[in-house]
C-alpha cells in the first residue's frame, strides 16, 4: 500500500465502499446509517455509495481502528459553583466548587483507501485519540474527509 499522488475518489456510481471498523460493531453501524443517508439525500448531487461485504469488491475502504490495549488514563478539572454548607455562618452559601473528571482514551487510526490500477492507495489518514467505547462521533472525521 502506498500513497495516493491525488486525493481524488474514483467517479463510479454507484461507488463500492467497505467499512473497516474490527470489532468496532457500534461504528460500523453507524456507518451503515450514514451511507443510508448518503444515498437519500446526497446520491442525485454525488452519486450512489454501495456498502459492500466483501473488501476486494471494494473501490473505497473506510478504516477506522483503535488500539483498546493501549490505554491512556486522563483526568480534567474544571470550576463551576455550587451550593454547600458553610459551618461558620451555619448557612448555605454558594461558591467555587473544582469537580474533577477521569476517563481513559485510546488511539484510533483513520484511512480513505482507494483501489487504484496498481493495489491499495491512501488518499488520507489520520491518527488521533478517542474515549473507550465512543461510536457517536467515531467517525465523523472520517466520513467528513470521505465527502469532501
Amino acid at each position: 500500500m502506498k500513497l495516493a499522488s491525488s486525493s481524488n475518489l474514483p467517479v463510479k456510481t454507484p461507488l463500492k465502499v467497505y467499512v473497516a471498523t474490527g470489532l468496532d460493531i457500534k461504528v460500523r453501524d453507524k456507518f451503515a446509517e450514514w451511507i443510508q443517508k448518503w444515498n437519500k439525500d446526497e446520491a442525485k448531487k454525488l452519486g450512489n455509495l454501495e456498502q459492500v461485504s466483501d473488501i476486494t469488491d471494494a473501490e473505497i475502504i473506510l478504516s477506522r481502528y483503535t488500539l483498546q490495549e493501549k490505554v491512556s488514563p486522563q483526568t480534567t478539572s474544571s470550576v463551576g459553583s455550587a451550593t454547600v454548607y458553610d459551618p461558620a455562618t451555619n448557612n448555605t452559601v454558594t461558591r467555587p466548587v473544582t469537580r474533577t473528571y477521569s476517563y481513559d482514551l485510546v488511539p484510533v487510526y483513520l484511512y480513505v483507501i482507494a483501489r487504484g490500477e496498481t493495489g491499495l492507495e491512501i488518499l488520507w489518514r489520520e491518527t488521533t485519540r478517542t474515549s473507550i467505547g465512543d461510536f457517536r462521533s467515531g467517525g465523523y472525521s472520517l466520513r467528513d474527509q470521505f465527502k469532501k
